[in-house]
């Protein structure tokens, strides 16, 4: 049995894209009138961030391993294979990070945890992260560890 998720830009995001492109644009226009090193590092730091926002994750899971995917369109940035035997249980929690938010995170041995869905400003756990839960737990045969909300 495999889980593929896939998370694919929301319309907001394409548009925080579009904004970032012309501040970009401007920012590297007005330091090109400065200095020509100070535009390609504006440039860079611009095109970096452009970059960021428009990947896409995509989230692979089997009975052997998960792979977790950095795409832009349909070109893959970057990989992380994770084996599946070094995990044993799926929990939800709520947690206060820079923000309040609730993950769905594997749990392996010695407090290793690869959280695999994170949503964000969420005051509870949701009925998504509950199935995607309970899937992971009948699906791959993990065990069931109990749901926290921690600050």
């Amino acid at each position: 049995m495999n889980i593929d998720l896939k998370f694919y830009p929301s319309r907001k995001k394409l548009q925080y894209a579009v904004m970032i492109l012309l501040v970009g644009v401007m920012t590297t226009a007005w330091a090109t009138k400065v200095s020509l090193i100070l535009s390609f590092v504006t440039g860079s730091y611009w095109s970096f961030l452009l970059l960021k926002k428009i990947s896409n994750k995509a989230v692979k899971i089997s009975e052997t391993q998960i792979v977790i995917s950095n795409l832009i369109g349909r070109f893959q940035i970057t990989k992380k294979v994770f084996p599946m035997s070094n995990f044993y249980g799926v929990r939800n929690r709520v947690h206060w990070g820079h923000y309040k938010h609730c993950q769905t995170e594997l749990i392996g041995r010695n407090g290793v945890f690869l959280p695999i869905r994170v949503e964000l400003m969420t005051e509870k756990i949701t009925l998504e992260a509950s199935e995607l839960k309970e899937s992971l737990v009948k699906e791959f045969k993990l065990e069931s560890c109990r749901d926290f909300e921690h600050a």
